[in-house]
Formats: C-alpha cells, structure tokens, sequence
C-alpha cells in the first residue's frame, strides 16, 4: 500500500542524485489501474503486474520461473480486460438495484 506522499519523498530522494549527475529513475509497479503524474524529479515509469508477468515470460531462465510461479498462485497475471457481459451487467446494475 502507497503511503501518503510516498512516490513524492522517493523523487525527492532522488533529486540529490540527479544533481550529481546521475540518471534516476522511479518505477511505479502496481496491480490495479492507478494513474501517476509524471515528475520531473526522475525518468517515471508507471506499470501493471501484467505487463512485468509478461515480460518475464519472455525473458525467462532458472530464476524467474519461481517469480512466475508465484506470481500466478497470487493471479498478479490478470489483466482485467472488460468482455461484453461484464458491460451488460453494468447496464442493467442500476434496474438490480432497484429490485433490492
């Protein structure tokens, strides 16, 4: 769980390093949607456990097959796309609602 400020006081962490000339980088990994805005403190990378699944899927070896392995047992691998009856059922949320 994201703590109060908490992708601020990284970035400001790494301003002292970029003064110094080094590249810094803030990667946001996350499993549901959740929108960042991108600071200027650091290269900001925002991303889904889904899209780090994947690309462990194709750059698997000896190591990364227990990550996998975990991360499916977790289902971190989902990507939550919407199908038709998932939007059918929202249409009609309003007429169950009034049927409670």
């Amino acid at each position: 769980m994201e703590g109060q400020e908490q992708l601020s006081r990284y970035a400001d962490h790494l301003t002292s390093y970029k003064e110094r000339g080094y590249q810094t980088y803030l990667i946001y990994i996350t499993q549901y949607y959740d929108p960042k805005v991108n600071g200027a403190t650091a290269s900001f990378h925002a991303h889904r456990l889904y899209q780090v699944y994947d690309w462990l899927v194709r750059h698997q070896d000896v190591f990364t097959c227990k990550i996998l392995e975990d991360m499916e047992g977790m289902k971190l691998t989902d990507r939550r796309r919407f199908m038709p009856q998932d939007i059918y059922a929202l249409q009609q949320m309003g007429r169950l609602q009034l049927m409670l």
